[in-house]
């Protein structure tokens, strides 16, 4: 019989009951913990199993100091002294525990398997799989005769088997819940552990278990490369599942600890297809390296195998590597690929490979190079890159990267110095746009910043007039002066012109548009904004790989933030925003790339607030902070301090992060937003809280401000005043006037759950708790319910007030199960039958895993019209995600 039952019990009844177990698995994936589970509870039972170690072909090496330390004929003598005559006929059968039973000599093989079917004793062996007929696993050769042997138990003498797989990523998870249940992973580390895992669980425990004692201020993507070095535990673990490789093969994957991810093609080099094959099926590598041409390793494994291969070899090998891609002049270098072959030129003297490939090819490497060195915190490195790129063939994306590398070491001025001189005669579009967004974005982090984007808008200006730079470029400089100077309206006007505009390069469109969409949502005009989202979105297929390579930014990522924000603000389907992420972190180089896991970090934690998970917001929003660039347009590092002080707030613990909040709320400049963000920080408490004086003043002159009115923005601001305490007539007055003039849903059910709650009014209270559950925001749905229900209460309904409580409490448990797949009691939830056809035929295909553009391309349809049906399906359902549909429909969920 075979089976994945890995219940200990079970197999414990099993062999008390004289049947023998084999538990099959590879290395490292805890088939030996798995018998010692057993073993244990059997000698709770009072019988103790003789446990021996499975001996080499040759009979002189035992695994591990067996009894049968003594060679082949000691371990044969020991059976017969020790098992056959040594255990009474009147006995219960003798328990025999084999590990790594498939190296045993037949001859021992056959001994056991003998005394096992004339019912003296039980088998309980573990073994890797190895085929029938087989006599070889990777390096390691095994003898035909054991192999047919220990096959033979299972398959005709009626032995249990459990094979001991690598486990999912959803089992993965249920795994962590299972052994820590009070810890909380944002989302990034959750896919970092599953991604260095290879699917262990011994390794997914132990590499949980050291990420959850990192500091909560440390980023675990830069603690990650780290661990094996600080944990014997965790290299002993990685390097026993490598025991599994060939020289080759581990040569291979140690290449990779060095170049990052690389084409399929040049691996070929170095690596056979079956050897792919075999990386692949142990985790090493991701699974879709042949659908994407794209060989991505598992880090932490590629570089436990960095620290046991040849050293020797893996420098020849990364030398055919760099030959490869050098050669293939139409493919460009990734910038982790780049360093590794920029690295091995040196830093101070002319490239050796500078005659056989030329000026242009090498300072194309080098720019690569200095790209990556600065994705990596490497900033010495990057700015060593890019002067002998620039040196060999003056580019400005060399003096972008220049720039960068100062500005991240604290030399602001220095870095807009070289953009300032920077010689733009003959630079393309794409590299015209790279250089300006930076500037921008180096402008706005500045005191200074509405002089130097007027510095820069001259320069732009200037190179227009004499031809070397395209009106465009102007355009998007005054998007962001006009936001930054407070005048949303000029921003948007631009911002949606030059977004539409097929002239403009692509970078600059997107970045404007990013923008725009963002504005927008902070008006109140989130319609608008989601129809930016869909030009964007049809822009994102256009973008070359170049123009991603040499950026500094991932634009998807960009896009699919901006996205998320707007749906979060507007209670349009947060669900499809929880769905950009998983498809976000589903790229192969989404663990290697940092800009497009903040963006991932930022996209959790805004589901995570909508939801009103505030354990699961606090993590993520710590995560996304450590990953965004300082650097950025959008302001996005105040306005994650801002929430991450109204979580600390409601959780009790706001103290550290109010005065990090007050450091920086100054710098706070979209939309005069200052205002109402200065207020929300008089409510939180903490050391140097504000008094109630000060509370009073700072709500008056929020609310003494013209320039808000008609924002999301500001119905937020008031809405989390409201709740910290603000809670009069004038803060809820302002508060529906505002939302009056969105169109954003969320925002009307709030202002309608103010107004009821300081009427006292219950039952509205109840209307505005189902609003905010078919929206999935769960915990304001608890919250109103419970007030609900108090009110209730207070006025004798006590069948109202209990049926309001239910509610909180089926909202509780959808926002603790993380699924939001129960219906909650007083919302009437519709079922499968009162879909409509399109609606069941989209959430089917989501149900089992499909992506929205998948669907669009199945069906025929667009992916907003995918969008909109799948948003119906949910709210009919009572769902919040696609294994809730799954759930709702009957769907067996993808893995």
């Amino acid at each position: 019989m075979v089976g994945r039952g890995k219940n200990p019990r079970r197999l414990s009844e099993c062999l008390m009951a004289g049947r023998s177990v084999v538990i099959v698995g590879e290395f490292g994936f805890g088939k030996s913990y798995l018998a010692s589970a057993v073993a244990e509870l059997l000698r709770a039972e009072g019988i103790e199993p003789v446990t021996l170690l499975g001996l080499h072909r040759d009979g002189t090496t035992a695994l591990g100091g067996s009894p049968m330390a003594g060679g082949l004929d000691d371990a044969l003598r020991f059976i017969d002294e020790r098992i056959e005559a040594g255990h009474p006929a009147s006995a219960p059968p003798l328990i025999v525990q084999v590990d790594d039973a498939q190296t045993l000599h037949p001859r021992i093989m056959r001994r056991l398997t003998g005394i096992a079917e004339s019912g003296t004793a039980t088998l309980l062996l573990t073994s890797t799989p190895v085929a029938l007929g087989s006599a070889s696993d990777g390096d390691h050769r095994y003898d035909p005769d054991t192999v047919r042997a220990i096959n033979e138990l299972w398959i005709e003498r009626g032995a249990e088997r459990v094979d001991v797989a690598p486990l999912t990523a959803r089992e993965a998870d249920e795994l962590l819940s299972q052994v820590m249940p009070d810890a909380v992973f944002d989302t990034v580390s959750r896919a970092l552990i599953f991604a260095n895992s290879g699917g262990s669980p011994q390794l997914i425990k132990e590499l949980a278990a050291a990420v959850h004692a990192l500091d909560p201020n440390e980023s675990p993507i830069a603690a990650f490369s780290n661990l094996p070095a600080q944990s014997p535990r965790i290299l002993d673990l990685l390097q026993h599942q490598l025991r599994v490789l060939t020289e080759r093969q581990l040569t291979a994957l140690a290449t990779l600890h060095v170049t990052g991810p690389i084409p399929l093609g040049v691996l070929g080099a170095a690596a056979t297809r079956g050897d792919l094959r075999v990386l692949s099926q142990h985790g090493f590598i991701a699974s879709d390296y042949a659908s994407t041409q794209l060989v991505v390793p598992g880090a932490l494994f590629a570089g436990a195998a960095f620290e046991i291969a040849d050293p020797d070899r893996v420098h020849q090998v990364t030398g055919a590597f760099g030959e490869a891609i050098l050669r293939d002049v139409d493919h460009l270098p990734s910038p982790a690929q780049a360093m590794a072959i920029a690295g091995q030129w040196g830093y101070d003297e002319e490239p050796t490979a500078l005659a056989e490939w030329g000026e242009e090819r090498v300072a194309e490497v080098l720019l690569a190079a200095a790209s990556g060195s600065n994705r990596l915190g490497e900033y010495v490195r990057a700015e060593r890159f890019a002067l002998r790129s620039r040196r060999l063939h003056p580019s400005v994306l060399a003096d972008v990267e220049r720039s960068r590398s100062l500005a991240q070491r604290g030399r602001q001025r220095s870095a807009l110095t070289v953009l300032g001189e920077a010689d733009v005669r003959g630079a393309s579009a794409p590299e015209l746009a790279r250089l300006v967004i930076w500037w921008a974005e180096l402008a706005v982090s500045l005191p200074d910043a509405d002089a130097e984007l007027d510095r820069l808008f001259d320069t732009v200006t200037a190179w227009v007039d004499a031809g070397q730079a395209g009106p465009c470029l102007a355009a998007g400089v005054a998007v962001v002066r006009a936001n930054v100077m407070g005048d949303p309206e000029t921003a948007i006007h631009l911002g949606e012109t030059l977004l539409r505009d097929p002239t403009a390069d692509l970078a600059t469109r997107i970045v404007a548009g990013c923008l725009t969409a963002l504005l927008l949502c902070h008006t109140g005009r989130c319609g608008r904004a989601l129809d930016a989202i869909d030009v964007l979105d049809s822009l994102i297929d256009d973008i070359s790989p170049a123009t991603v390579a040499f950026g500094s930014v991932d634009y998807r990522a960009k896009v699919r933030g901006t996205e998320a924000v707007i749906r979060c603000t507007a209670g349009f389907d947060v669900g499809l925003a929880a769905d950009s992420m998983v498809e976000l972190l589903a790229r192969p180089d989404a663990l290697d790339d940092r800009y497009l896991l903040a963006a991932i970090s930022m996209v959790a934690a805004l589901v995570a607030l909508h939801e009103g998970d505030d354990a699961r917001a606090t993590v993520e929003l710590r995560s996304a902070q450590q990953r965004l660039d300082p650097y950025d347009i959008a302001g996005w590092r105040p306005w994650m301090l801002v929430q991450l002080a109204l979580v600390s707030a409601r959780r009790g613990d706001a103290s550290a992060t109010r005065r990090k909040l007050a450091a920086s709320v100054g710098r706070i400049t979209l939309e005069g937003q200052h205002a109402w963000f200065a207020a929300v920080l008089a409510f939180i408490p903490g050391e140097g809280a504000d008094t109630r004086t000060e509370r009073d003043r700072a709500v008056t002159l929020m609310l003494d401000q013209d320039d808000p009115m008609g924002s999301a923005v500001g119905a937020w601001g008031m809405f989390e005043l409201f709740r910290l305490g603000a809670q009069t007539d004038r803060i809820v007055d302002r508060l529906e006037r505002v939302a009056s003039l969105t169109d954003a849903p969320l925002l009307h059910a709030k202002a309608a759950y103010a107004r009821a709650l300081i009427d006292t009014d219950g039952g509205r209270l109840d209307a505005a708790a189902c609003r905010f559950a078919r929206m999935n925001a769960f915990g304001l749905a608890a919250d109103a319910s419970r007030h609900a229900a108090v009110i209730h209460a207070s006025l004798g309904d006590h069948a109202a007030a209990q049926q309001s409580r239910a509610h909180a409490e089926r909202q509780e448990w959808r926002r603790a199960s993380d699924q939001g797949s129960a219906p909650a009691p007083i919302v009437e939830v519709e079922t499968a039958a009162t879909l409509t056809r399109r609606e069941l035929e989209v959430a089917t295909l989501a149900a089992t895993g499909r992506s929205d553009r998948e669907i669009a391309q199945t069906l025929f349809l667009s992916v907003r019209t995918v969008e909109s049906h799948l948003y119906q399906a949910r709210l009919k359902l009572g769902v919040a995600s696609r294994r809730g549909l799954a759930a709702a429909l009957g769907v067996e969920p993808s893995a």
